[in-house]
């Protein structure tokens, strides 16, 4: 902004309070997004960029999961339990969560006794019921975010 020598520059006296909350979010955590549905990727990865998440990638596979976890280490995965291919998101998560540390929040239509069993070791922090909304999933991964340590 520029001053002329007649207009004094205006400088806040205190500055401006933080919540807790809101410190942890201006380091930005890394949030892996698990889902084989573009349609339904699309929407997480809007709705979290817009409430200040970084979204580090969109995996279709549990590969390609594993993959982008191991190159980007995420702070969070948002985790869809069915996935096309030979793997699903639980298999990922609990990869994931051995090589990364990061734990999910595991995203489902229909959960089975056996699979809550499965998905138990990869720690997770929450769940989403399908179908979820934008605020639900934000809500989501806020909540989880206060167990999370993001590296800054």
């Amino acid at each position: 902004m520029f001053h002329s020598a007649n207009t004094p520059a205006v400088f806040p006296t205190e500055p401006e309070e933080t919540e807790p909350s809101d410190l942890r979010l201006a380091v930005k955590p890394r949030i892996l997004l698990i889902e084989d549905n573009p349609l339904i990727a699309e929407m997480m990865e809007s709705a979290l960029i817009e409430e200040g998440f970084r979204v580090v990638g969109i995996a279709d596979t549990a590969d390609r999961a594993v993959k982008l976890a191991r190159l980007y280490h995420p702070d969070l995965a948002v985790t869809d339990i069915r996935l096309a291919g030979p793997h699903d998101g639980i298999e990922a998560a609990m990869q994931i969560f051995r090589e990364t540390g990061a734990r999910s929040i595991f995203a489902t239509g229909n959960l089975d006794s056996v699979s809550a069993g499965r998905c138990a070791h990869a720690k997770p922090l929450g769940w989403l019921t399908k179908p979820y909304t934008p605020s639900q999933l934000v809500d989501a991964v806020r909540q989880a975010m206060t167990s999370v340590e993001v590296d800054a």
